[in-house]
């Protein structure tokens, strides 16, 4: 029962969590049955509390389940869901405004109650951060873009104006509002807002190379409208008008 329950939820080199077996055995008897099925090599151990069935490989032992892609499921997407975000270097290359290649994979998640740790599995150590606010499906990626605002000068080794151009590309392809960027970026300190409205600016002055200039009168993210509200955003919070405190936020 056990085992065609598994070949229901999970696929192969997939990791299971014990935590998210939803059947009603104890966690003893999980155990139990579990230990039973890896001595008849249906399925393997991976780590304490961690399974997967073995993918079918021309490798003697199979082909073994990286710590990255356990990494990815229990604080990134879960069950479906998704409740974390790779962070810091790691998202600065993977947009491309950086050619560093991290040492160490930072991720921000729901699935952790400690500000920040590290974790180390078969060698490799991750960062894992605590989230700001609540994580979903329809908001990871506007609290990764502001998470990397934050401290974008650490991440990035290109210049300003390249760097703001990626930054308006990401905006337009996620389709993020005005109304959304408001509703988060109160969890975040005020540089985060600066930089979002520098980079939404139809000229920036750089510390390197001349001033671009951005046409965006076709997309009404970039409106005058839409201007003014980041600007009065940000200077209600450097004159004190509006604090930047953590709130609850509506889930979708």
């Amino acid at each position: 029962m056990l085992y065609d329950y598994l070949l229901t939820h999970y696929n192969p080199n997939e990791p299971i969590f014990i935590e998210d077996i939803t059947l009603s055995n104890t966690r003893t008897d999980l155990l139990q049955k579990l230990k039973a099925l890896c001595d008849t090599g249906k399925i393997k151990i991976f780590s304490n509390g961690v399974y997967y069935i073995p993918k079918e490989s021309m490798l003697k032992n199979g082909r073994a389940l990286s710590p990255t892609t356990v990494i990815t499921h229990k604080y990134i997407k879960r069950s479906g869901k998704i409740i974390g975000y790779y962070a810091s270097h790691t998202l600065a290359n993977q947009i491309g405004i950086t050619t560093q290649v991290p040492y160490v994979t930072e991720i921000v998640t729901n699935n952790t109650a400690t500000e920040c740790r590290k974790e180390t599995l078969c060698g490799q150590e991750f960062i894992i951060r605590k989230a700001r606010c609540p994580i979903t499906n329809n908001n990871y990626y506007i609290l990764q873009l502001l998470d990397l605002l934050n401290d974008l000068d650490k991440y990035t080794d290109k210049p300003h104006n390249e760097v703001y151009g990626v930054i308006r590309k990401y905006l337009k392809a996620y389709h993020i509002t005005k109304e959304e960027i408001t509703q988060y970026i109160g969890t975040y300190p005020s540089k985060a807002a600066e930089i979002l409205l520098n980079c939404l600016s139809n000229q920036q002055k750089v510390t390197k190379g001349k001033c671009t200039s951005f046409d965006s009168s076709m997309d009404p993210f970039y409106s005058e409208e839409n201007m003014s509200h980041l600007k009065k955003l940000v200077a209600d919070v450097k004159s004190g008008k509006e604090k930047l405190t953590e709130h609850e936020l509506i889930e979708y």
